[in-house]
């Protein structure tokens, strides 16, 4: 009985820390949406003036890498979320 006790906190304990690590991630989300938003502005900008934009660029492609990076953890994290809540029905 006690091992069903240990289990039960453990669970608990899981999925407040999924929670979170979800609202984390969705901040993190939001402030990378922000960023890519305003390179994405300076990109225009900078083709308008005819400006060497490389560097804008990269700097895009790496905020649209950590974005997806973020997703994949949002969605692991809604995973183990609907998990425990299956876990618990049965």
């Amino acid at each position: 009985m006690k091992m069903t006790t240990n289990t039960t906190i453990s669970q608990e304990e899981l999925l407040t820390d999924t929670k979170t690590v979800t609202k984390g991630l969705e901040t993190l989300k939001s402030e990378h949406n922000g960023i890519l938003g305003s390179l994405l502005e300076s990109l225009k900008s900078i083709k308008k003036e005819g400006v060497d934009s490389n560097l804008v660029e990269e700097k895009a492609a790496i905020i649209r890498k950590s974005l997806e990076q973020i997703e994949l953890g949002l969605g692991e994290a809604q995973v183990r979320h609907f998990s425990h809540i299956r876990l618990e029905m049965d």
